[in-house]
């Protein structure tokens, strides 16, 4: 089984994925900043919540994706995803879980089949992931997408994008852990 995540502190997108392509579930995690507490402690109650929901997820599954890290954005963003990629690694090390990562143009381009130098279309590639969970998902998929609020949707399915690929068209073999 694959875990997938769409990193972040504030929400992380997850999806179990079969090595043949089939979504098991798929959810994101919200964990909105908690005010009362300094903005290092507040990070730090996010990351530990993380490691105890994605904790829950592991049992049975032998590699771990996630989007590659990425620091375009604001420096608040690349402090998020960089926590989120420093409790993965220590999670799959930990667990001895083999762990990925895939570039997001590269995950988003092959399963729109478009060339890489074409703008990628958000709506089409959720439209397409929601579409392949409608026609190969577990029911408890199929009903987690339907229940997605519009908050969780992009995430969960950027997940379950990232989880299909590594599925179905990547090569894993240099996968770490």
């Amino acid at each position: 089984m694959i875990l997938a995540i769409d990193t972040g502190t504030a929400t992380l997108g997850w999806a179990l994925i079969s090595r043949r392509g089939m979504v098991h579930d798929l959810g994101a995690l919200i964990l909105p900043r908690d005010a009362s507490k300094t903005v290092h402690d507040d990070y730090e109650r996010r990351i530990e919540q993380q490691v105890d929901a994605l904790s829950a997820l592991l049992p049975g599954v032998t590699l771990l994706v996630a989007e590659s890290l990425s620091f375009a954005r604001s420096a608040k963003a690349a402090a998020s995803v960089s926590l989120c990629w420093g409790m993965l690694v220590g999670l799959t090390r930990a667990r001895q879980i083999a762990r990925w990562r895939v570039p997001p143009k590269q995950w988003q381009h092959a399963l729109l089949n478009t060339p890489r130098a074409k703008a990628i279309d958000y709506d089409e590639l959720a439209c397409r992931i929601a579409r392949h969970v409608e026609r190969t998902g577990t029911p408890k998929a199929q009903s987690a997408v339907a229940a997605l609020r519009a908050s969780e949707r992009t995430h969960a399915l950027d997940a379950c994008g990232i989880g299909i690929y590594t599925a179905t068209i990547a090569d894993t073999s240099e996968a770490h852990g």
